[in-house]
């Protein structure tokens, strides 16, 4: 048990270290058209998806149809578009807010305008050493704001970095990282014991991880099996 929970730490740690994003004002959306092909991928791909299952979804489906450009081209879903941040935001927005429609989850994406930080520096400050031509474009940087019940999530596109920013409750950040880290580096599933104080238990779709405090003694042991 000593193991796992160190590896968690680790983990959590680094995550604490990736880049963070900070609000500074809200972008005025104008969501982008989507086909009905599109549409009806979205539906199909993110029935019975979690809220934060469908952030992720957001963000590899708005990779997979842009290229990042100095340039905004027109949105077209029927091929790649090269689009800068400005773009990145709007369209994850509106992919987003499509697939929170069709699953009926009272969240909502919004861009927004902000800086990026890596270890308590701004990243953005350093435009002013690059050439005039991307001064301008690099002294901010738009991503996404995500509200879903009572979390808040920051979502950029552009770099792939999706940061647990807002919880009624500070102290349960370390909870979700732990969630998505046992997901991901041990290939656990959900809690089969569905039991409501195990960080392991399925959200379903209305998380709550203020009554959570660690792996119940189903999943402990089913972890400590992939140790061996």
């Amino acid at each position: 048990m000593a193991i796992i929970i160190l590896v968690i730490i680790v983990a959590v740690s680094i995550c604490i270290a990736m880049p963070q994003l900070e609000k500074q004002k809200y972008r005025e959306y104008n969501p982008v058209a989507l086909s009905s092909t599109l549409k009806q991928e979205i539906e199909a791909n993110t029935i019975n998806l979690t809220a934060y299952d469908i952030i992720k979804y957001s963000n590899k489906k708005t990779n997979e149809l842009l290229r990042f450009s100095t340039k905004c081209e027109p949105f077209d879903d029927r091929k790649v578009t090269k689009m800068h941040c400005v773009g990145f935001a709007r369209v994850y927005s509106t992919i987003c807010n499509y697939a929170f429609k069709v699953n009926h989850i009272n969240g909502k994406a919004i861009p927004v305008v902000g800086i990026v930080k890596w270890n308590g520096i701004n990243l953005n400050s350093f435009s002013k050493y690059l050439p005039q031509k991307w001064n301008n474009f690099t002294k901010d940087h738009d991503f996404v704001e995500v509200n879903y019940d009572n979390y808040t999530f920051y979502v950029d596109p552009t770099l792939n970095i999706i940061n647990q920013a807002k919880f009624k409750t500070k102290k349960d950040v370390w909870k979700v990282m732990a969630h998505e880290f046992t997901h991901g580096y041990f290939s656990q599933g959900h809690c089969k014991a569905n039991d409501p104080h195990c960080i392991m238990q399925d959200a379903n779709k209305k998380p709550n991880f203020r009554i959570k405090s660690s792996l119940c003694d189903v999943c402990m042991e089913e972890v400590r099996s992939k140790l061996k």
